[in-house]
């Protein structure tokens, strides 16, 4: 080692040059200086790489795509699923009268339908004919299920004859595998079709339950899922592959029952001015507000009675733990236990839970207002 001022050679262990007496500047050896520059150039060779990779792949995070979009997009499908879609919507279709909105909606359905099996149209078209749904889609179902399917909606029909005409679609769905474990759906208002403005009508509705293709084309999968949520106390007890279709029929109930109280007829087509009113009582609706109170009427007549005093919440469980059931903030959902009250007596008649009796009491009054 040198004296990077005089140059004279001194001992690793001097602090001070014997020569020039100057203060030593310890030196990195030529070896060391040789290791550090390698590692730099290293390092801005790696650097400039990832660089350039970086800028030239279609990064998750600097593309166009949003998280939503790119995780739909990456998710693989269920093999069970139906030609049909449900997602359409049309812009710029001239909608003078509610028929004109009817008929869009069939006509969307039966173009979907070129290779469906003959018996299922057939069976289809019993339900469109005898219980006033407009459009009705279940392609590739086996047929005994769909027969069941139409039992259930009968029942709904014979005991509420007052819900009859609200509802437009039942259809299968494909779904992604991140909503795989629902099972079906019941969806109050979903916009289908923009109209021309100079048209009396802006707007046609669509009210619709819908059934994930993952369940109901796979009859294993659906009956053990329904199985073991019935043992579990989840659904009401006998739960069937076909009866998760009565609760959302209960939603359904639930929805035309607040239309009634508010003196709203049916949805399907909708001018302009009536657009913001519709959008506030599908927002009732969604935060459970109406759903709510018709369970506070029904609670309150099960304790004037005399019933074995329960809270409110106890009360709504002895129907089945989904009637209690919150969402991701970890509030009720309201409406769940309706659909479920509505369940339990189409699955168990005179033995379902007298909470489910009281709730659908309040809700028949409610109907045929």
């Amino acid at each position: 080692m040198r004296c990077r001022y005089c140059k004279s050679k001194i001992s690793h262990k001097s602090d001070k040059c014997p020569n020039c007496n100057r203060p030593l500047i310890r030196q990195r050896t030529e070896k060391e200086e040789k290791i550090i520059r390698g590692v730099v150039f290293g390092t801005l060779i790696l650097y400039f790489t990832f660089i350039t990779v970086y800028f030239l792949t279609d990064h998750y995070y600097f593309s166009d795509k949003s998280n939503e979009e790119y995780t739909a997009e990456k998710e693989v499908t269920s093999p069970f699923q139906t030609i049909i879609s449900t997602d359409h919507v049309y812009s710029g279709v001239t909608i003078n009268t509610t028929d004109d909105a009817y008929k869009l909606i069939q006509k969307d359905s039966i173009e979907q339908k070129t290779t469906c099996d003959a018996g299922i149209i057939g069976i289809e078209n019993d339900i469109i004919n005898n219980y006033g749904v407009t459009a009705v889609n279940l392609c590739e179902l086996d047929s005994n299920l769909a027969i069941e399917l139409e039992k259930v909606i009968a029942t709904i029909y014979i005991e509420y004859p007052g819900a009859r005409n609200y509802l437009t679609n039942l259809s299968l769905k494909n779904n992604s595998l991140k909503d795989n474990n629902i099972i079906a759906v019941f969806v109050p208002t979903f916009k289908f079709a923009n109209s021309t403005s100079r048209s009396k009508y802006a707007k046609v509705y669509k009210t619709e339950i819908l059934l994930n293709a993952s369940f109901f084309l796979n009859e294993d999968k659906l009956m053990s899922t329904v199985k073991d949520s019935s043992i579990t106390g989840h659904f009401p007890a006998n739960a069937t592959k076909y009866s998760p279709v009565a609760h959302e029929l209960g939603h359904y109930l639930s929805f035309i029952a607040l239309l009634k109280e508010s003196k709203t007829n049916r949805l399907v087509a909708v001018t302009a001015n009536e657009d913001q009113y519709i959008y506030e009582l599908t927002k009732n609706y969604s935060e459970g507000q109406y759903s709510l109170k018709l369970l506070k009427e029904a609670y309150n007549n099960y304790i004037n009675d005399g019933n074995t005093v329960l809270s409110f919440d106890a009360w709504r469980k002895t129907i089945s733990g989904y009637a209690v059931s919150t969402d991701d903030t970890g509030s009720y959902i309201y409406d769940e236990t309706i659909a479920e009250a509505f369940h339990d007596e189409y699955l168990n008649g005179d033995n379902a839970s007298l909470a489910s009796k009281y709730i659908l009491q309040v809700l028949q009054k409610k109907l045929e207002s």
